[in-house]
């Protein structure tokens, strides 16, 4: 498998006219992905610092342990064409991977979690999350009211103060997310949390010209639609609180 980075000079995005009204480019993000001839291609490109942009790079901190075919391996070491198991579908071939580093001293929130935070192993050792790591939980009144087995929470809801803490990061971190072919839930470090995946493009609020940045993150997609739809219902903690008490 050959990876064929390509110059910037080529692949950046010129940035909004001086007269837009859209917010300046001011981060960058390292994109890498499997192209339709099984080759991996390395881009850099210029990214809003919001959302959704971030949400596409910042899940898992590097040192995150996931599982493979082959044994663990950080998230770091992992490659567009690896195999990475999945609890929804087993062995998924890797197809897209998004990174970038947060600057020291930001308003970047991360979440720091204890080992055992859930339960004996849940997760193995204390970890770092990024604001876009979403949990899969079981819960009953999801169940009971919606017929929904498994939903996908937003850890920064699962704060709480003790076992699992939000820290300003004091120096430069780099986080990354994946994209399979399917939306899918894995295992980092023994926590369930799901894969990346965008949602439905009209619920991104983005303006056509930020519209067309978003997608050239996804350089082996057609359009977004490519993607099957979300395999988790995603829920705050407040949602399912409600849920409880109607």
């Amino acid at each position: 498998m050959n990876i064929r980075p390509q110059s910037t000079a080529i692949v950046d995005v010129p940035p909004p006219p001086r007269h837009s009204s859209e917010p300046q480019l001011v981060t960058r993000a390292d994109i890498m992905f499997l192209d339709n001839r099984g080759d991996i291609e390395d881009r850099n490109r210029p990214i809003p610092l919001r959302s959704p942009f971030l949400d596409a790079v910042s899940a898992f901190s590097h040192g995150t342990i996931l599982h493979t075919p082959d044994g663990p391996v950080a998230v770091e070491d992992l490659l567009p064409g690896d195999r990475v198991l999945t609890e929804t579908g087993g062995p998924q071939t890797l197809l897209w991977k998004g990174s970038w580093q947060t600057p020291a001293n930001s308003s970047i929130q991360l979440v720091r979690v204890a080992a055992d935070a859930f339960g004996d192993g849940f997760p193995s050792r204390d970890m770092i999350f990024g604001p876009a790591t979403r949990i899969i939980r079981r819960h009953p009144a999801a169940q009971s009211r919606l017929g929904v087995d498994q939903v996908s929470l937003p850890i920064s809801d699962l704060v709480d103060g003790i076992a699992v803490v939000s820290v300003t990061p004091q120096r430069p971190v780099t986080l990354c997310h994946l994209l399979f072919d399917q939306h899918h839930s894995i295992r980092a470090c023994g926590l369930e949390v799901e894969t990346y995946h965008p949602g439905p493009l009209h619920r991104l609020g983005l303006s056509q010209e930020l519209r067309a940045i978003f997608l050239g993150m996804f350089p082996h997609l057609g359009c977004i639609s490519d993607l099957d739809a979300p395999r988790f219902t995603r829920f705050s903690l407040a949602d399912l609180d409600l849920l409880e008490v109607s």
